[in-house]
């Protein structure tokens, strides 16, 4: 791990998007991994309401407040395609972009949506073309975050919106750990913003990010930041009867909205 003396940023150096393609295969989703998921695809009903609250978020900062149809929007990291989904279902042209060959088969065979396998990078998106660009709980799993968010940039029409949520290294409730090379960059309200304003960004909008998470992962997210190790309570919760349960807590992740120049 590596940190700045200035503004806090820690980081993993020298990890490629090969690497990283390497590291998401199916079992980080599926529970046989040291980090990652017990079952993606069990919460699928969490993660659209979090899908859709986050686009009624990004619908009131469009140039037609609360309207979503006729928007193009690309998700990078993706997982599975559930928020591409739902944007779809609102009206809007989606497509995503992840490292894993599984979850970009699972969006396409699935759900029907269009999404690239690889680095954003590479997927050879036109310029100027999205009007909005979402990164939820992604950019900390990204080797190259800077050059991502310079692409993304790239292919945002001006006056698009770009909407990070990643944890907040200094929040209140800022209780995280190190865990490379899962995550790669730990980001805070106080760095993430000179990283976007550099880019060409305006931010919009930064507060705390409550999202939705099953129960036996959030007992997870909570023994993993207290002890580290996974215990064995949450994979029997996310296995029982209360394994579609969900709580909205508070929590040590953040949401930047912000518009391109």
């Amino acid at each position: 791990m590596w940190a700045c003396g200035q503004c806090g940023l820690y980081w993993v150096p020298n990890v490629t998007d090969d690497e990283l393609v390497r590291f998401y295969v199916g079992s980080y989703f599926r529970g046989g991994h040291e980090f990652g998921y017990i079952d993606y695809t069990r919460s699928e009903q969490i993660h659209r309401l979090n899908a859709r609250s986050l686009l009624r978020e990004v619908a009131s900062f469009l140039p037609k407040p609360g309207v979503l149809s006729g928007q193009n929007l690309c998700d990078v990291g993706c997982a599975y395609g559930f928020l591409v989904d739902e944007a779809s279902r609102a009206g809007m042209r989606a497509e995503g972009v992840d490292y894993s060959a599984e979850t970009c088969d699972y969006a396409r065979t699935t759900l029907g949506c269009r999404v690239f396998h690889g680095a954003l990078k590479d997927a050879g998106y036109p310029a100027n073309h999205f009007d909005v660009v979402t990164v939820i709980g992604s950019i900390e799993h990204f080797a190259d975050p800077v050059g991502t968010v310079a692409e993304i940039q790239r292919i945002c029409k001006p006056g698009g919106l770009m909407v990070i949520t990643t944890v907040d290294t200094r929040a209140f409730f800022g209780v995280f750990r190190f865990k490379p090379p899962e995550h790669l960059f730990y980001f805070s309200r106080s760095n993430l913003p000179l990283l976007v304003r550099k880019m060409g960004f305006d931010v919009v909008k930064l507060t705390g990010y409550m999202a939705r998470h099953n129960l036996g992962e959030a007992l997870g997210l909570l023994s993993k930041a207290l002890f580290g190790p996974r215990l064995p309570i949450e994979d029997f919760i996310r296995r029982s009867p209360l394994g579609s349960a969900w709580l909205k807590l508070p929590n040590n992740e953040m949401l930047l909205i912000a518009r391109r120049r």
